[in-house]
C-alpha cells in the first residue's frame, strides 16, 4: 500500500484530525513549558543578583568606619537571613528576637530585632519587648528548648496566625561557652499548622549565620540595638505586679458619717500591706483610693525566690493581716451594714517606671501591659469573696506545686465579658 491510498483510506481521514490535534497540543505543550522554563530561570537569575547585590551592600557598609551604617548592613542580613528560613518552610513570617538586659544588668526580655517579610510594621513590633512566659519566644528562651504551638493570642499587622514555631539558638560549645544569642520565631495562618521537622531544619540551615547575626546584638553588644534605630528600655524591670483592691469600701464614703471608720481602716490595711511588702523585697507603687499597686521585681544576682512567688506571699500575708483586722473592726462594720473583701490580681512581665514632675507635685508610677493586666484580672474576681487571679504569665512562673493550687477560669464570678474573654486567668483555689 502506497502513500496515497494510505492517506485516502477512511481509517486515516477519520483519525487525521484527532492525531493533528494532538501533535499540536504536544508542540504547543513542549513550547509553553520552554517559556516557563526559562521565565523561572530569569527569575532564580534575578534573585541571585538581588542576594548578591544585598551581600555586596552589606559588605560595603560593614567595611565602612560608620559603626551605624555597619549594624545596619548586619540587620539587613539578618532580615535577608530571614527570608531564607522562610522559604525553606511552610511558615509565612518570621521573628528574631534577642535578650537585652536594663540598666542594672538584670534580664528584662527578649526585645523584637528584626521579621520577615519585611512589609510589615517596623514602627508597631520592631523593638517591643516581650518577658512573660505566656509568649512563645519566651518560653523557648528560658527552656532553651524548641517550642511548637497549634495555639497562639499572637497578632499584629492584620496577621492572626494559627500556629508557631520558635527555636532558642545558642553559641557554639566548641565557643568556650553556650550562651543564647536569640529566638527565632516561625508564624503560619494555614489551619494546617507548622511542619516542626521542616522548620527545624529550615533554621538548622541557616543556624551558623544566624548565631553570628544575634552576636553582634546582644550580650556585651547590647548597645548595637541602638545603633540601628531601636531604644531599650533600660530603667524599665521584669517582674510582678501586684493589685490589691478592697471590695466594696467605696461604698462606704458616700455616707459622711461612715467615713472616719473606713478612712481608719484603710489606713491599717495599706499600712499592714507596706510592711509585708517590704519583707519580700516589694515596692509600693501607687495608692489606688481603696487599693495599690505594688512592684516586685526580678534580680539575677539574688538567690531569693522569684518575683511570681514573692508577690503571692505577700497577697496571702495581707489577706491573714486583713483578716486579723476584720476582727478588731468586726462592732463597726456590722454597724455600718459593711462587708469588705480583699481582691488581689497578679501579673508578669516588663514593668515601665515614670515620673511625673509639674510645679510642686512630684509623683511616680507605673504602666504598661503588665500593671494593666494586674488591675484587669483584679477586677475579674467577685465583690462578694476574698480572691487571688493570677495571668497565664504569672500561672507559667509557678512551680507545679503552686499551679496545683490555681483553677483556670474566664470569670470566677460567672459574669463572663467580652474584655475577659480574652484574659487567660487563673483563680487561687
Amino acid at each position: 500500500m502506497n502513500y496515497l491510498e494510505i492517506l485516502s483510506s477512511p481509517v486515516f481521514v477519520a483519525l487525521a484530525p484527532a492525531l493533528c490535534t494532538a501533535l499540536a497540543a504536544v508542540l504547543i505543550n513542549r513550547h509553553r513549558t520552554k517559556l516557563v522554563e526559562t521565565e523561572l530561570q530569569n527569575l532564580k537569575n534575578q534573585l541571585l543578583y538581588r542576594d548578591k547585590r544585598i551581600g555586596e551592600l552589606e559588605n560595603s557598609a560593614r567595611d565602612t568606619n560608620d559603626s551605624f551604617a555597619e549594624q545596619i548592613a548586619n540587620k539587613s542580613a539578618l532580615v535577608s537571613t530571614l527570608n531564607d528560613v522562610l522559604a525553606h518552610s511552610d511558615a509565612e513570617r518570621a521573628t528574631f528576637y534577642v535578650p537585652v538586659q536594663n540598666a542594672d544588668g538584670n534580664f528584662l526580655g527578649l526585645i523584637v530585632l528584626a521579621t520577615a517579610p519585611s512589609d510589615l510594621s517596623e514602627n508597631l513590633f520592631i523593638g517591643t519587648v516581650f518577658s512573660g512566659k505566656d509568649a512563645r519566644a519566651v518560653e523557648s528562651f528560658f527552656t532553651n528548648a524548641s517550642v511548637s504551638s497549634q495555639n497562639t493570642s499572637f497578632k499584629f499587622d492584620g496577621f492572626s496566625p494559627n500556629s508557631t514555631y520558635a527555636e532558642c539558638l545558642q553559641t557554639s560549645a566548641l565557643s568556650g561557652s553556650r550562651s543564647k544569642v536569640g529566638v527565632v520565631q516561625l508564624l503560619s495562618s494555614s489551619t494546617n499548622g507548622i511542619d516542626a521537622n521542616q522548620a527545624t531544619k529550615a533554621i538548622q540551615s541557616h543556624r551558623d549565620k544566624l548565631v553570628s547575626l544575634g552576636q553582634v546584638f546582644c550580650g556585651d553588644n547590647q548597645s548595637n540595638i541602638e545603633k540601628i534605630g531601636l531604644k531599650i528600655p533600660s530603667t524599665s524591670r521584669r517582674g510582678t505586679v501586684l493589685s490589691m483592691d478592697i471590695s466594696n469600701s467605696s461604698g462606704l464614703f458616700i455616707d459622711e458619717a461612715r467615713s472616719a471608720v473606713t478612712m481608719h481602716l484603710i489606713q491599717e490595711v495599706i499600712g499592714a500591706s507596706s510592711i509585708e511588702m517590704a519583707k519580700l523585697n516589694g515596692m509600693f507603687e501607687s495608692y489606688t483610693g481603696d487599693g495599690f499597686l505594688a512592684a516586685f521585681v526580678d534580680d539575677d544576682n539574688a538567690q531569693n525566690e522569684c518575683s511570681a512567688d514573692r508577690a503571692m506571699n505577700c497577697a496571702l500575708s495581707i489577706q491573714r493581716q486583713f483578716d486579723r483586722l476584720m476582727q478588731d473592726y468586726r462592732a463597726d462594720l456590722l454597724h455600718l451594714k459593711a462587708e469588705l473583701f480583699l481582691r488581689f490580681g497578679l501579673s508578669t512581665g516588663v514593668i515601665h517606671s515614670i515620673g511625673f514632675s509639674f510645679g510642686q507635685m512630684r509623683t511616680t508610677s507605673i504602666l504598661g501591659r503588665t500593671a494593666s493586666l494586674a488591675k484587669i484580672v483584679c477586677d475579674l474576681g467577685p465583690r462578694d469573696a476574698a480572691s487571688i487571679i493570677v495571668d497565664k504569665a504569672t500561672y507559667l512562673e509557678f512551680s507545679n506545686a503552686t499551679r496545683s493550687k490555681f483553677v483556670e477560669t474566664v470569670d470566677p464570678a460567672s459574669k463572663p465579658t467580652s474584655e475577659n474573654k480574652r484574659v487567660p486567668s487563673y483563680f487561687y483555689s
